[in-house]
């Protein structure tokens, strides 16, 4: 049976306080047929919470006003209906040892070390939201497209 991409787009919250990080992840996930919805901070993100549900959060950690470890804290504390069921968390600080081991990491469902490579993401991402009756090789035969599609866009930490 042939899936259209509606069948599996899903509506994903990206946080960043950086603008050109917001963009490439968006970029990357609105290539593959996601919905992607930015906020630049975790209180932002926390307003769009209330109004909208998500299938996955994928947050920077240092931000202002309001962190992603604080915003990984209080969405433990919405209502059910409003709660994210995952989320991975991208940032420089992957692989401090003290960092993760913070108690608000514990439940992230992959932490990404900045800068991103594509493949990192979109994998990461593919394994949090399974597709039903995925064509996993066409599947991997996109992320390699789409990897040589993004090379062309620079990110770097701030």
């Amino acid at each position: 049976m042939c899936h259209s991409d509606s069948d599996h787009a899903h509506d994903i919250l990206v946080v960043d306080d950086n603008p050109r990080s917001r963009q490439y992840i968006s970029t990357l996930l609105a290539a593959v047929g996601h919905r992607v919805t930015v906020a630049s901070d975790g209180s932002q993100a926390l307003s769009l919470l209330l109004r909208k549900k998500f299938q996955l959060l994928i947050t920077d950690l240092e931000m202002g006003p309001l962190d992603g470890f604080d915003l990984i804290a209080l969405m433990s504390r919405l209502p059910p209906q409003q709660r994210i069921p995952k989320f991975i968390v991208c940032s420089t600080h992957i692989g401090n040892r003290e960092i993760e081991a913070r108690p608000e990491l514990r439940r992230a469902f992959r932490l990404i070390a900045k800068p991103i490579h594509p493949r990192d993401l979109l994998t990461a991402v593919a394994a949090a939201l399974p597709r039903p009756h995925a064509d996993t090789a066409h599947g991997f035969s996109l992320l390699g497209g789409l990897s040589r599609l993004v090379q062309g866009l620079s990110f770097s930490p701030r």
